[in-house]
């Protein structure tokens, strides 16, 4: 789906898929030979490649840089070059999430720096072109942005298993990705939490922490993550509703 004619017309937008992780909490082990979660099978194909397709085929970005560990990279590179060619360039990613968007921005900033990014965690195989395009047109209209959903469960605060209080979801909402902002704005940001040795786990905080305001739009219960093996298990499940027969 083309949604560029609604969607940041006009403006030099960039997007980050982050698939550098090891995947020691998928039930691997850093530096081991088990294959990481993003490049997992999923319906066919890679667990990374559903979203990179998304942000591929939306026809919004002048380019996409996808992290990966270093040991993947000229491999991923050649399969994303045989099915979705042009405009992307896979990199080696850091020892952290946080690490490896920033390696990623520095890279667009030689590629051509965009006035917009977007990051995407490419464990998230369902985001949908609604979301992408919601993310677009929050960030260039209101600025920094991060998907987020109301938090439905009733949450506790819990010290050695034991509840001390229970918390008011009334303002509570869970985060996801994708999140954007200003090119210029976020790798500022990264730059000086690289100087600071500041660790944070998504770009809104790193924004946040630093002054910025970020606002959230609605998003789908349906943009799963995969962490776990069951978490993959159940985006077996439901691949057939959410995903079509090839990227």
């Amino acid at each position: 789906m083309d949604v560029s004619a609604q969607s940041g017309e006009g403006k030099l937008i960039s997007a980050i898929l982050v698939a550098g992780g090891s995947g020691t909490r998928f039930g691997g082990q850093a530096n081991s030979e088990t294959v990481p979660k993003q490049f997992q099978p999923l319906n066919g194909y890679r667990l990374y490649m559903w979203s990179l397709s998304r942000l591929y085929r939306s026809n919004i970005f002048g380019h996409i840089v996808v992290t990966s560990p270093a040991r993947y990279v000229d491999e991923i590179q050649s399969e994303i070059d045989r099915l979705l060619p042009g405009k992307i360039t896979v990199i080696a990613g850091g020892g952290s999430r946080q690490e490896s968007v920033s390696l990623a921005l520095e890279k667009l900033f030689v590629l051509g720096k965009p006035e917009f990014v977007l990051v995407h965690d490419a464990a998230r195989p369902f985001v949908s072109d609604i979301t992408i395009k919601d993310a677009i047109d929050t960030v260039t209209t209101l600025g920094a942005c991060t998907v987020a959903t109301a938090v439905s469960d009733t949450i506790k605060l819990v010290e050695h298993q034991k509840i001390c209080q229970t918390i008011n979801r009334e303002n509570l909402y869970a985060v996801q990705t994708p999140q954007a902002a200003p090119f210029d704005l976020l790798i500022d940001c990264h730059r000086q939490a690289s100087k600071s040795g500041l660790g944070v786990t998504d770009d809104a905080a790193i924004l946040e922490h630093f002054g910025h305001k970020v606002v959230i739009f609605k998003g789908s219960t349906n943009n799963i993550k995969v962490t776990v093996l069951d978490d993959l298990r159940a985006c077996e499940l439901l691949a057939p509703l959410f995903l079509s027969e090839s990227p």
